[in-house]
């Protein structure tokens, strides 16, 4: 749980800055982009987690 801890704060700092420029579409649609690819990070290191 402690390795994840990183990603939930940098995910947590990616929404507040979406939500922060809502109205912004090219903003927004970044940081969408950002917060997906970190959410696939934890993915792909909860899967190399459950293969050791």
């Amino acid at each position: 749980m402690k390795t994840y801890l990183i990603y939930i704060f940098l995910m947590i700092a990616i929404t507040i800055a979406a939500i922060d420029t809502w109205g912004e579409t090219s903003k927004t649609i970044m940081y969408g982009i950002a917060l997906v690819s970190t959410l696939a990070l934890i993915a792909m290191k909860a899967g190399e987690k459950r293969e050791n």
